[in-house]
């Protein structure tokens, strides 16, 4: 027997008394854990959970990606079901796999599982939430049985922390339908859904990593949080988030986080009156965001002006853009009525309910103040499912000209993640028809370093100065816990809970 072969030996003993152990400790798991959540998942598929209500039950808790990015630190990439990634050059990296990592099926997570995975993420007619977080085409290949070739059509520096978005689904996922019963590799098993109403889900025996503490987990979704927060308050459930300022008021187990979110609207801007760059402007000046953060969202929120947050490599840290000015407002839409700009057409404000806490009244305040300087505003509120067609593409073009209520995250550290979806040209989301802006953001993807934060500033100053969005309020939030949970809330509680994270109190 050779050195290295009595290494490997000892290595693999050493592995199977470990995993033996966390096997063994997983079986204290015990109790039940209820999460109060506003809304259901519309999909439980693995490649749709870069949306909040997908995330929060299914993103390391079910499925997990191959890095993961830390919550304290943005931009830091960590590993997770691979251990260690090198770049080849400008377009290819390697992504070396965790031995001993097994799917809730019984398939063995190596590269071809992981290159099926990811590949599959790829496919246009699948039509993957998670897809546009992959700026430039990607593929997979296998390397070797427990390394993944990652190939991208153009340089992307920050693959690894794309990784941390693409959670990989067991062989057996289909691969051309959504998958009604995810299988994953993390400490939890899918195991029913009712939809709209709650999903299940089971600590497993054998998980590679830590333990977790409770033997079970139950998710509900009740949209309004006053309900939320009451059924933390009478042990109905142990975590609810997005409670408002007035019901956490007082309470011994509330806590404020930052949602890393910013509500903004999205104007359609490719049809009249919002073509025009006055209205627009008018659109901005018209809306009163201090009135907004300190009246009406209780605490929760301060004025925005930016898509993202200083954490951001794009962030712009002297930009206030334009202010409330009724007047300014007023004058910009009758010169653009002077020079023939049908500025009276009606507006539909669309209002997605599930937004935050009090988007209601948020949005028909927005819409009286649009109606003070001028406009003509429909407020039309929808859920989740109703808003998807009049905010992707192709459905969102027929659509009547409207004003869209849209929050967005990004915990990346980096831009890229950002604004190609509201600023480029291709991206579902987006109105934007620029193309020389959308070039300009294919340009900035493969810069690194201080170029690359000076390119996406650079474009941060045009998107702004055209107001393709408007931004209106970063947003904090609040959660409750019942006496029987620890928990601490971080960078990504609004986005996804892991359920590792909860103990016993």
């Amino acid at each position: 027997m050779t050195l290295g072969t009595k290494k490997n030996w000892s290595s693999g003993i050493l592995a199977l008394t470990m995993t033996a152990a966390i096997a063994g400790s997983a079986g204290a798991a015990e109790g039940e854990l209820v999460i109060a959540l506003p809304s259901a998942p519309t999909s439980v598929d693995a490649c749709d959970d870069s949306t909040n209500a997908n995330a929060r039950v299914l993103r390391g808790n079910v499925v997990e990606a191959l890095t993961r990015l830390n919550p304290d630190a943005g931009g830091e990439v960590l590993p997770l079901l691979a251990t260690e990634w090198t770049r080849v050059d400008d377009t290819n990296w390697l992504f070396t796999l965790r031995d001993g990592v097994t799917f809730h099926d019984g398939a063995k997570l190596d590269a071809e599982a992981a290159v099926y995975a990811i590949n599959r993420i790829m496919n246009a007619e699948l039509n993957c939430n998670t897809l546009p977080l992959i700026r430039t085409p990607t593929k997979a290949s296998v390397e070797s049985e427990m390394v993944v070739r990652i190939t991208t059509e153009a340089p992307d520096p920050i693959v690894p922390a794309r990784m941390a978005y693409i959670d990989l689904p067991s062989p057996s996922t289909p691969l051309n339908a959504k998958a009604e019963t995810p299988v994953g590799t993390g400490p939890y098993k899918f195991v029913s859904r009712d939809p709209g109403q709650s999903i299940v889900l089971e600590a497993i025996d054998g998980y590679w990593g830590e333990p977790v503490a409770f033997a079970k987990a139950t998710y509900v979704w009740r949209g309004e949080p006053t309900i939320r927060a009451a059924m933390v308050k009478t042990g109905e459930a142990d975590i609810a988030i997005d409670i408002p300022y007035h019901e956490a008021q007082g309470q011994p187990n509330a806590q404020e986080y930052s949602t890393n979110s910013v509500f903004f609207l999205r104007p359609m801007i490719q049809k009249a009156p919002f073509d025009d760059l006055r209205v627009r402007q008018a659109l901005v000046s018209a809306i009163d965001k201090d009135l907004l953060t300190e009246v009406l969202m209780e605490n929760s929120a301060t004025p925005a002006s930016q898509l993202v947050s200083p954490l951001i490599n794009g962030y712009l840290p002297d930009y206030e853009g334009l202010g409330y000015d009724l007047d300014k407002a007023k004058a910009l839409l009758a010169e653009a009525k002077a020079d023939g700009v049908a500025v009276d057409t009606p507006i539909e404000l669309i209002s997605r309910t599930d937004l935050f806490s009090g988007v209601g009244e948020v949005s028909q305040a927005i819409q009286q103040m649009l109606e003070a300087a001028g406009f003509t505003v429909k407020l039309v509120s929808v859920d989740s499912v109703a808003w998807s067609p009049w905010a992707r593409k192709p459905d969102s073009l027929t659509q009547p000209v409207n004003l869209l209520t849209v929050t967005h995250d990004n915990i990346s550290g980096d831009a890229s993640m950002s604004f190609p979806t509201y600023f480029g040209t291709e991206a579902r989301l987006s109105m934007s028809t620029d193309a020389e802006l959308h070039a300009r953001l294919m340009e900035a993807a493969t810069l690194v370093g201080e170029e690359r934060t000076a390119a996406y500033r650079a474009i941060a100053e045009t998107a702004y100065g055209q107001e393709i969005i408007v931004p209106i309020a970063a947003l904090q939030s609040r959660l409750l816990t019942s006496g029987k949970v620890s928990y601490e809330a971080n960078g990504f509680t609004d986005i996804e809970i892991h359920l590792s994270d909860v103990t016993h109190k």
